[in-house]
């Protein structure tokens, strides 16, 4: 070999050293973790679908314009399914198998549930929002950050039994939820439990409201007759906007409590003074509060990359938590960033602390809800904004 040639094949090695390191460090700053999101922004729960993609997006943008994860950029493929189950079997799929995703982040409680055995499968850790039918029966790649819907309603109940607004008799208590999955299988789960019943209360009726529903006056009206003292909703903010007016419009007097996604600047904006007095479980803090450190990363964040933005919903904030546990998650796999590496990473995950967004988040291998507690606000319209009615109430598993 020509002595030209060598000393070329050497400078070459000598480059490939010094700018391509020995050991697994060159590798993993090459590659990039691709972290996949189903996401309703066209559906009937886009109100609240929306500001939930963009916090887990910009918590995402975050990460990258901060470096990476050990160098790695997070590539993120949300979709779109418009609240739609074939278009969220659709975007699954694609992917799954198209994207090479390590992770999934769900929305839906119908097709997340409809999931669980594809991403048991695929070992694809999924994400998912409240429902408990996430986490039980527990299976093996469905986490839930938060507590869920029903241990939100069990707080509830709890607390009007211990707030009877009448002395001598039993509290009476309505549930009032949606004709879609979110609403049916918590009060399914609590019914068939007989809860209410056996903590004590009085169950004098239900109601369903359509998730497109223009109106609810013949259901508040029925439940006016029953005279609830407590009247549990399970709505997202437009149907919830709806029932709450017709409501007030036919004089019920009930305290009306609403689960987390009740607790959205947008449903005050919707009702103005028919808001007064909505009591809202908050398992997480608001985008007001920058008090919390948390909630004031998200500001620093936007003010200097969104500046147009002026609110923080607290959708937002839920979808920017999942972004936080995923990257610790992500940072606790090291070198073995592959779906199952991953899911055992969540399950290591104790005590995480979120700068005081949510109480300390725990996985175990038996055990994917990351909490059971949260707050009690009450809607104050003339601000409009939520305030602190309690503080952390924990729900038995």
């Amino acid at each position: 070999m020509e002595r030209r040639t060598i000393c070329i094949l050497i400078l070459l090695w000598v480059a490939a050293f010094i700018f391509c390191p020995l050991g697994n460090s060159g590798a993993y700053a090459a590659e990039t973790i691709k972290i996949g999101a189903v996401v309703d922004l066209t559906g009937p729960t886009n109100d609240i679908g929306v500001p939930y993609a963009q916090g887990i997006a910009d918590y995402f943008d975050k990460i990258n314009k901060e470096g990476g994860i050990k160098g790695r950029m997070i590539e993120y493929f949300p979709i779109d399914y418009g609240y739609k189950l074939p278009q969220a079997m659709a975007a699954y799929k694609r992917l799954a198998t198209e994207h090479n995703v390590i992770a999934l982040i769900g929305w839906g409680t119908g097709d997340s549930k409809v999931r669980i055995p594809l991403v048991s499968k695929d070992k694809i850790p999924q994400l998912t929002t409240f429902a408990l039918e996430q986490t039980e029966p527990h299976t093996p790649y469905n986490f839930a950050h938060m507590i869920s819907y029903e241990h939100q309603i069990m707080g509830m109940l709890q607390y009007a039994k211990d707030h009877p607004l009448e002395k001598g008799r039993k509290v009476r208590v309505a549930y009032v939820y949606s004709d879609a999955e979110y609403g049916r299988a918590p009060i399914r789960y609590l019914k068939e439990r007989n809860f209410a019943e056996k903590l004590g209360l009085e169950l004098v009726d239900e109601q369903i409201i359509s998730q497109t529903a223009t109106e609810a006056v013949s259901q508040a009206l029925t439940l006016k007759k029953a005279k609830p003292d407590y009247a549990i909703v399970v709505l997202t903010p437009k149907p919830a906007s709806v029932f709450v007016k017709d409501a007030k419009k036919v004089g019920l007097e009930a305290t009306i409590m609403g689960f987390s996604f009740l607790g959205d600047y947008s449903l005050l904006k919707l009702l103005g003074e028919a808001g007064k007095g909505l009591i809202v479980a908050a398992p997480c803090s608001y985008g007001h509060e920058t008090d919390v450190a948390g909630i004031k990363k998200i500001w620093d964040y936007n003010k200097k990359y969104h500046p147009e933005r002026k609110v923080i919903d607290l959708q937002y904030v839920y979808g920017w938590l999942y972004g936080m546990i995923l990257e610790e998650a992500i940072k606790k796999a090291g070198d073995n960033l592959t779906g199952e590496g991953l899911k055992n990473a969540l399950e290591t995950c104790k005590n995480f602390e979120t700068d005081g967004i949510s109480r300390p988040i725990t996985f175990t291998p038996t055990d994917h809800r990351g909490s059971y507690e949260f707050k009690l606000s009450i809607a104050n319209p003339e601000k409009g904004t939520f305030e602190p009615l309690s503080d952390w109430i924990k729900v038995e598993k």
